[in-house]
């Protein structure tokens, strides 16, 4: 969870509004993701050819702007999840725990009258320390995990962003970090991912100008080609 700014938001506040949405959450009697994401515990290192655990997940984001009592002005989806179901059902909580007035007054997180939240849904293991998750658990859930030979790799690695020409002659660099999914053919499926973590706004617009020209091999379970939740960090050097 984080401000419209970047900023990180006071942990009191995040967890009481997670704590809102998760009293009002109703999920959908079958839980139905079609992406699949990497076992952290179990990831492969690079060069082996351990067969890397996969597991059913979901990744999606809100964007959510509150008044200065705590009431809700704006919701909107700016990432999907490929799982509507659970986007839907996210969304109906915020609304439900917005008319039940379950979410706090804003004063304690900013001293604006609105603030705008980014809050990021998405599956992790809860058995990590909290100081590594740095979660507040929405719900849980048991899925499969299932052996993979292959995660997916990108096919053009000469695609870059650009360094922002405003910048060149002042020695700014930076990083970009993407969350995407990529679809069975290898490309970032549109509306399925969002930007983690920005040093410069520029430099986030540069990666997002090239998201459509991405390709990857995809990932595959046996000789399944399947949709993989990815993330990719762009850095950027100053030209000398």
């Amino acid at each position: 969870m984080r401000y419209g700014s970047n900023d990180p938001v006071p942990e009191e506040f995040s967890a009481a509004l997670i704590d809102a949405i998760a009293q009002h959450l109703t999920l959908p009697s079958s839980l139905q993701l079609g992406v699949y994401g990497i076992a952290a515990f179990g990831e492969a290192k690079v060069g082996s050819r351990e067969p890397h655990p996969f597991f059913p997940t979901f990744s999606s984001e809100f964007l959510v702007e509150f008044r200065k009592n705590g009431s809700l002005k704006k919701l909107s989806l700016t990432q999907q999840s490929l799982a509507p179901p659970v986007d839907e059902a996210i969304a109906a909580a915020i609304y439900a725990a917005d008319s039940a007035k379950s979410f706090p007054a804003i004063s304690g997180a900013t001293k604006g009258s609105e603030l705008k939240v980014f809050i990021d849904f998405d599956v992790s293991d809860l058995s990590l320390p909290p100081f590594i998750s740095k979660a507040h658990p929405l719900f849980s859930a048991t899925v499969p995990l299932y052996q993979s030979p292959r995660k997916a790799s990108p096919t053009l690695p000469d695609i870059r962003p650009k360094y922002p020409e405003e910048f060149r002659g002042h020695m700014v660099e930076g990083s970009v970090t993407l969350k995407f999914v990529i679809d069975e053919s290898g490309k970032v499926v549109p509306g399925a991912y969002r930007l983690t973590d920005v040093s410069q706004l520029e430099f986030g617009r540069e990666v997002l100008a090239i998201v459509p020209r991405l390709r990857y091999e995809p990932a595959r379970i046996g000789n399944c080609r399947v949709k993989q939740l990815a993330e990719q960090k762009f850095n950027f050097k100053s030209v000398y």
